[in-house]
């Protein structure tokens, strides 16, 4: 036997020793390797998942912020869309207005041309009565009359026709509104119904008993010193009528002489300035003559 086998031998004889002295902490070496492999494999374990995790965290983020700008997105979407709705609500609204006002204007234009239309045709057909003519006349011995003759001008009747009339004195006939009346008349008195187109004389006041007075103060006037002073007779009145359409009318008259009745009949001047006619009055009670209350 060689010297190396002999080495290998008590060599071999030795660890054997070694290893049945030593179990125990053979034992424990291994132990402690097993362990460390195992703290090294769960540590490289522990390492891997923690990468997953943070891929896994970061992937959930990301989703997170995209279904975050997805939420944000639709909400600016909505708002926007609100806005447009908005808008548009407005518009209509303020379009809706303006046909409103359009439509309304139409038919405030419409029926103004109507009423224009009516008038025009009412105005066209509707009685016309003014005084054409009065004459003073001897009633009897003592009193006098006078007679006036209404003409009705339209094409239509004239109806709940009344009138009545004053008789008075004054300087001058053109000066009416300073006449002094010496019997204003306080009722009307009511007149037939009259034809379209015709004349009708009516014997206004059947008896003047104010006449003398009236003529003693026109005799007088044309006299003296008190020349011009009360010359002038004036005979004023106004009638009263309604035509078909049911508006009352007035049309007022005045009449004037500068002489005096003596005998037969008198015939008067119309005088025709500032005297209103084919007034529309819908008084109930309207004053006897405007210009004498």
């Amino acid at each position: 036997m060689g010297g190396g086998a002999l080495k290998a031998k008590v060599g071999g004889a030795m660890i054997v020793k070694f290893l049945e002295r030593d179990r125990t902490f053979l034992v424990g070496i291994v132990v402690a390797a097993i362990a460390a492999v195992s703290a090294v494999a769960f540590a490289v374990y522990g390492w891997f998942e923690f990468q997953r995790y943070q891929k896994d965290h970061v992937l959930e983020r990301r989703t997170l912020e995209k279904a975050r700008a997805v939420e944000i997105g639709a909400n600016q979407d909505v708002a926007e869309w609100s806005y447009s709705l908005l808008v548009v609500g407005v518009a209509g609204s303020l379009l809706s207005a303006a046909g409103i006002a359009v439509v309304a204007l139409t038919l405030r234009e419409t029926r103004l041309a109507t009423e224009t239309t009516r008038e025009i045709g009412q105005n066209q057909t509707k009685a016309y009565v003014r005084a054409i003519s009065a004459r003073l006349f001897k009633h009897d011995a003592v009193t006098v009359a006078v007679e006036i003759k209404y003409l009705n001008e339209g094409e239509t009747p004239a109806v709940a026709v009344r009138d009545l009339v004053m008789i008075g004195y004054a300087s001058l006939p053109l000066l009416h509104e300073g006449a002094t009346y010496t019997n204003p008349p306080r009722t009307w008195h009511r007149r037939s119904a009259m034809s379209p187109r015709s004349e009708q004389p009516i014997v206004a006041r059947s008896l003047l008993p104010d006449y003398p007075e009236v003529a003693t103060r026109i005799a007088a006037g044309k006299q003296g010193a008190n020349a011009l002073a009360h010359p002038w007779f004036i005979l004023r009145g106004v009638v009263l009528y309604r035509d078909v359409f049911g508006k009352q009318y007035r049309t007022e008259y005045i009449f004037t002489a500068n002489d005096l009745l003596t005998s037969g009949s008198l015939e008067l001047n119309q005088i025709d300035a500032d005297i209103p006619h084919y007034q529309q009055d819908d008084r109930e009670d309207p004053p006897i003559i405007d210009s004498h209350t």
